[in-house]
């Protein structure tokens, strides 16, 4: 009898202590899980205000931004119009530039053709010629075979050749040029060679007036009643050199005196 409630009391006491046993177990993990659980919505709870640190720490945006799409369509806009502008003042320079110098090109070789010819007619002697059919020839003749025709002196010759230092020239218009014809030889054989020299493009015409020994303007030279190998030189020569772009040059020279020892000789007077 003893010994069953030795027994039964043994087996309370165990039960006792197992379930102080598991309470206690129990009771640390709950607190361990109570813990877990608190710190989770401790965190929920904190979030804003560290979102709030966090934003405090960036830096604060001024007034201070870029450009918009519009604002760069506008700039490049006006970039455009302004380039345009530009580009066609530069055109406008440039087309300048080549029309003054096409002007003065222009003006250099007018200048250059009636030097020329006011240098011819400044140094023409009275000396007929002999044409190659052995017919005599004034010393000066219009409306012949070219708008003018005349006998000049002071023929270069550089190389110091033995050889008459007078030259027949010519002046006519052909296929819109100034053209200077050259002959080194005065009495002329059959088909003498002949030097064609374009002065001028874009002439047109040339119109010429000879003074005569009355101070009185003629159209053509010698005058009228004079022997066909007339010396006579008029006293001032007028031409005037009508251009295709520039109008019209006129030039009037005084021709010199004519040394007696130039003039044609008295035994070959036909």
């Amino acid at each position: 009898m003893s010994c069953n409630r030795h027994s039964l009391f043994f087996s309370c006491r165990c039960a006792f202590e197992a379930k102080r046993w598991a309470e206690g177990v129990a009771a640390p993990t709950a607190r361990i899980g109570n813990t877990a659980s608190e710190a989770h919505r401790q965190a929920r709870r904190e979030r804003p205000s560290d979102r709030g640190a966090v934003l405090r720490r960036l830096p604060r945006v001024t007034g201070e931004r870029g450009f918009t799409l519009i604002e760069i369509l506008v700039a490049l806009a006006i970039f455009a119009l302004v380039s345009a502008v530009s580009f066609s003042g530069i055109l406008v320079m440039v087309d300048n530039r080549a029309r003054v110098t096409n002007h003065a090109d222009r003006l250099a070789a007018i200048q250059t053709a009636v030097s020329l010819l006011e240098r011819d007619l400044q140094q023409a002697v009275a000396r007929p010629i002999r044409d190659p059919f052995g017919d005599p020839r004034p010393a000066m003749l219009s409306e012949d075979l070219a708008d003018l025709e005349f006998t000049r002196a002071g023929r270069s010759n550089p190389l110091g050749l033995r050889r008459s230092e007078l030259e027949r020239v010519a002046y006519r218009i052909e296929d819109e040029q100034l053209v200077r014809l050259s002959w080194g030889v005065i009495d002329q054989q059959p088909e003498p060679p002949r030097q064609d020299r374009a002065l001028l493009s874009g002439a047109l015409e040339i119109a010429l007036r000879f003074m005569d020994a009355d101070t009185q303007w003629r159209e053509t030279w010698p005058p009228p009643g004079d022997a066909p190998g007339s010396p006579q030189l008029p006293r001032a020569v007028e031409f005037t050199v009508i251009l295709e772009d520039m109008d019209r040059v006129t030039r009037v020279l005084l021709l010199v005196d004519v040394p007696e020892s130039l003039q044609w000789p008295q035994d070959l007077e036909p």
